[in-house]
């Protein structure tokens, strides 16, 4: 039996959660979160192409200071046996923010966001990672669809207003199992004296009801308990 006790998510759920919420405000119609997915679990899903995000002016200089800044320290210390630890922990953090320039964003047709999906997980490092533009065979565009047609003919959309329907995107988060540990405490708790007695009260008012709606038997049971 149930504890009736709400087990609270783990953290980690809850930032995939999170950055599931935050992800949906794209506009993809689903998402899919865990810890970690199966192996192919992407097979028959089409990949939609995007387009990555121009860098602007802005990063651009800042990727150049810090290509600039990297090449002047390996040169100063080429020759040293060891980093001083400074100067390592330096190197390291523009390593991290150029890679971060070269994981760009990428733009999709809102038409393919609008039938694809997302999914979301972490690597074995602790790491997020969201994969976009997924299309489920189900979600796939017929071509007979009356949509496609109406692209076709631009004179069917004169004089209509465009579509604002919003669409809610399903976020489906995988269940884990809950600890050996967990459903043996849960199967050896005992129920509280209060909800025994209030189960008693009911079932002894439920036995009355019985008896008073047929006489019968409860004469008989006057009859055997006399006995």
């Amino acid at each position: 039996m149930a504890s009736g006790y709400r087990v609270a998510r783990p953290p980690r759920d809850r930032k995939l959660k999170a950055e599931a919420e935050t992800i949906a405000a794209e506009g993809w119609k689903w998402i899919s979160v865990a810890v970690e997915f199966s192996y192919g679990h992407t097979q028959g899903l089409r990949k939609i192409e995007g387009k990555s995000v121009d860098l602007s002016p802005g990063e651009r200089a800042t990727i150049d200071a810090l290509n600039t800044e990297q090449a002047k320290l390996e040169t100063e210390y080429q020759d040293a046996d060891e980093l001083p630890e400074e100067v390592d922990q330096r190197l390291g953090e523009i390593e991290s923010a150029l890679a971060a320039f070269e994981n760009r964003p990428m733009l999709y047709d809102p038409a393919e966001i609008a039938r694809a999906g997302v999914f979301i997980s972490i690597d074995s490092e602790g790491r997020l990672c969201v994969y976009r533009g997924y299309v489920r065979p189900e979600d796939e565009v017929p071509a007979t669809d009356p949509d496609i047609a109406q692209a076709a003919d631009p004179s069917s959309n004169e004089g209509k207003e465009p579509s604002t329907s919003v669409q809610r995107t399903v976020i489906a988060v995988a269940g884990s199992a809950p600890d050996a540990e967990e459903e043996d405490d849960d199967a050896a708790r005992p129920l509280p004296d209060r909800l025994i007695t209030e189960l008693t009260a009911h079932r002894t008012l439920a036995l009355r009801d019985a008896l008073a709606e047929n006489p019968a038997i409860a004469f008989q049971r006057c009859c055997t308990t006399s006995c």
